[in-house]
């Protein structure tokens, strides 16, 4: 009975760890996992490497890993399952009468992202993709204004072809964002800031 137990727990990490993706940190076209890792000691010493094999959400401690997963704002993010993001600059923004946002914050910034699928089936980024924020050392307000044309997509982009829209947060006076980027279960996330 306890070695069925083991087993049965032993075949669960090994499914769910077959299941990571990692995140190519270049604005070329993807790699894949077995590339990813034979030439990222060459990537990371020109600063554009992938992701070690680290399959979890999080970055670890290390600092090599940690800046492959950081980019600036205006670069783009690729997945191994081809699915890329580029996330502008943050620009300043004012919310309409109808937006909603937190009273905590009185300033706001907006940024364009553009999502282009390079699977080779339909991607609802929806349900698939998710963003969150930080500003100084708070969770920055993610605001939804329709009333300005921000909010989320709530279309699916086939094959090929590429999404574009806006998010605005509140942020501290500073005007600081960190934006982290995930693209579905089991892939690396990604981060932008200046």
């Amino acid at each position: 009975m306890k070695i069925a137990k083991i087993a049965s727990v032993t075949l669960l990490a090994l499914s769910l760890a077959a299941c990571g993706q990692e995140v190519t940190n270049t604005d070329e076209s993807p790699k894949n996992s077995a590339n990813s890792s034979s030439s990222q000691s060459s990537s990371e010493s020109a600063g554009d490497g992938a992701s070690s094999g680290d399959t979890s959400a999080e970055p670890s401690e290390e600092s090599s890993e940690s800046s492959s997963l950081t980019k600036k704002f205006g670069s783009t993010f690729t997945w191994d399952d081809k699915v890329a993001v580029t996330v502008s600059e943050p620009k300043p923004y004012t919310p309409s009468e109808s937006a909603a946002v937190d009273g905590s914050f009185k300033k706001f910034v907006v940024v364009e992202i553009v999502l282009k699928n390079g699977s080779g089936k339909p991607y609802s980024p929806g349900s698939d993709f998710m963003t969150s924020a930080t500003t100084g050392d708070v969770e920055a307000d993610r605001v939804y204004d329709s009333g300005n044309g921000v909010d989320s997509p709530m279309v699916d982009v086939l094959p090929g072809k590429s999404l574009k829209w806006k998010e605005a947060y509140g942020v501290n006076e500073s005007g600081d964002l960190v934006l982290k980027v995930e693209n579905g279960f089991g892939n690396a996330a990604g981060y932008y800031q200046k």
